[in-house]
């Protein structure tokens, strides 16, 4: 399929969503790698395409764009696989220990050599945007059998990217106070939450895609990520290596757009998919998957220093609606074993999280003995919308049913009737309504809110009049009003019935935008008796960000997350020894 792609025609591409992909984990020297394997539909091509992640914000960002570009090639013909590096995404590792081009370009490499055995196919092509263009490139330049690349803004230069990182970091986070890290070790840096260590800062710094000794691909397709793209000289120097490169004057789609809106380009998509198509045209079989081609994993077992837990790939409803990773411990601890985790998608992002934190997170708690679900909303992530128009939108009541599903399938799958829920942004509001529509007493137990900025689904987020002293003023004034002149308000409804059925909520706020006020007094009259019931906990965190991505702050907010659960689990463990009693 080529040429315009648009609602209709993603809704096509999410039909085959719905009977193709096959999650799983790739073993490697470097633990598990999550992986999503895209069998050829139609026709098949005697082609495999290798898509390479970007990094960081871009990661997050990209994600609909490298799935959709998968289901489009997937049904062009082409077999595809997506892949997390070590340390990213659903893979196993930690940023601090797996950071290495060397290590990436094997991961990369390992998951080559997997897909053309899973397809059979002769042909190799790669697939990176930004970082993962760059990626790509280095993968190319170490094999022998890649025919076909294509770069969309990719970095020519190791301190072009690194600049980039700098300029983010520079631009969007402030701390007057210095804070750091506590594991922060000399030359570590951090862009928009993602560590970039020493180590790896030194080696890409004299990276430089032009300096390549040996052809990367027989052919290149080149795509400029806006109009500043400079990717002449890399032509110039591909072709001196015998490459036969054509390259886009102008940008086909907005880029900023992909990373302001996360929108789908579907231009780039569409180019991508041409391009394939005439170099490897549909009369060219490929032998299909060859005998004894495993394919990868749907469970493995994460062991690291402070983790050792299994994790499953999971759909939470009939026909792939609804997609999951469940982590739960190798040896759990009675005393929590018989409530959940349930982690919503953090604004447009998909499950992992903003900065990854939904996947650490979820290892950590199983660790502790929670089983620990994260799960794609629909529409978001790799659960596709119910409908084409519900692609990438964040508040719409009808997904509570998705989190309410997730319930029942844990509680069906694993005997758990207790759960916890939480997210951030919207996650937040996705767990709130999810307390407020389960009413069974004893069901949802927790819910932990992050940021959260929407309440209702019938208005829009706060407008910037709201402004913190304003707040706190309107407070005071209702301080002074008898209880029945103050508001009412269906988010203080909410509160106290969520109080009264003994569901212990943590709200947690970055302190300088003020929105810890604007939750307080959208309480109306209903605050005293909530402050009273004593289950509704403010945290502040000073000098973070919506997301709360300096990496010090994700300590903070990890450590206040843990006394909460804590506190849960000591609340399990008297009831149970009441009971006995």
């Amino acid at each position: 399929m080529t040429g315009a792609t648009r609602p209709d025609s993603a809704a096509a591409l999410d039909d085959d969503w719905l009977r193709s992909p096959e999650p799983g984990w790739l073993n490697s020297p470097w633990g598990p790698l999550f992986t999503w394997y895209h069998p050829p539909r139609g026709t098949p091509r005697n082609c495999a395409v290798l898509l390479c992640d970007t990094f960081g914000s871009d990661r997050m960002n990209l994600h609909l764009a490298y799935r959709y570009l998968a289901l489009q090639l997937s049904h062009a013909g082409f077999a595809c696989l997506r892949v997390d590096y070590p340390g990213t995404g659903d893979s196993a590792g930690m940023p601090r220990d797996t950071q290495s081009v060397a290590v990436w370009t094997g991961s990369l490499s390992l998951a080559a050599d997997h897909l053309r055995a899973r397809s059979g196919a002769d042909n190799l092509a790669l697939f990176g945007a930004r970082f993962g263009g760059t990626m790509a490139a280095l993968l190319a330049a170490a094999r022998h059998d890649v025919m076909d690349l294509i770069l969309w803004g990719p970095f020519v230069e190791g301190r072009q990217f690194l600049r980039q990182c700098r300029a983010v970091q520079r631009m969007l986070i402030t701390d007057a106070a210095g804070r750091a890290p506590n594991d922060r070790q000399p030359g570590d840096q951090e862009s928009m939450g993602f560590l970039l260590t020493g180590a790896w800062v030194e080696e890409l710094e004299p990276l430089n895609l032009t300096r390549l000794e040996r052809a990367p691909a027989q052919r290149a397709c080149v795509l400029p990520w806006d109009d500043t793209s400079r990717m002449a000289a890399l032509a110039d120097a591909w072709r001196g290596l015998g490459v036969e490169v054509e390259i886009e004057s102008s940008p086909l789609f907005d880029a900023q757009r992909t990373l302001q809106q996360q929108a789908v380009p579907w231009p780039i998509l569409d180019h991508v998919d041409r391009w394939l198509c005439r170099s490897h045209a549909t009369t060219t079989v490929a032998r299909g998957e060859t005998a004894g081609a495993t394919p990868a994993s749907v469970s493995i077992e994460v062991d690291g220093e402070d983790t050792c837990v299994i994790e499953q790939a999971v759909y939470l409803a009939e026909g792939k609606g609804l997609f999951g990773i469940l982590s739960r411990p190798s040896r759990a601890p009675e005393r929590v074993e018989r409530t959940g985790i349930l982690l919503v998608n953090g604004g447009n992002n998909h499950r992992p999280g903003i900065n990854r934190n939904g996947t650490e997170w979820a290892r950590r708690w199983a660790a502790q003995g929670w089983p620990v679900l994260r799960m794609d909303i629909r529409g978001l992530g790799d659960s596709p919308p119910a409908h084409a128009e519900d692609l990438n939108v964040l508040y719409r009541s009808e997904t509570t049913r998705d989190v309410l599903q997730a319930m029942d399938w844990m509680q069906e799958r694993l005997g758990i009737r207790r759960f916890i829920v939480g997210g951030l942004c919207a996650g937040a509001y996705q767990a709130l309504h999810t307390g407020v529509a389960d009413r069974r007493v004893g069901r949802v137990v927790g819910l932990f809110l992050l940021e959260l900025l929407r309440y209702y689904p019938d208005r829009g987020l706060p407008r910037q009049v709201w402004r913190r002293k304003l707040l706190r003023a309107r407070q005071r004034l209702d301080a002074r009003l008898p209880i029945w002149c103050r508001r009412s308000t269906r988010l203080g409804r909410w509160m106290g019935e969520l109080c009264r059925r003994g569901v212990k909520v943590l709200a947690v706020f970055n302190e300088a935008d003020g929105m810890d006020a604007m939750f307080r007094w959208e309480l109306g009259r209903h605050a005293s008796a909530v402050d009273r019931g004593g289950r509704l906990r403010f945290d502040l965190v000073p000098d973070g960000n919506h997301i709360f991505s300096p990496l010090w702050c994700q300590q903070e907010i990890t450590a206040s997350l843990d006394r909460y659960l804590a506190e849960i689990a000591g609340a399990e463990a008297a009831d149970v020894q009441n009971l006995h009693t």
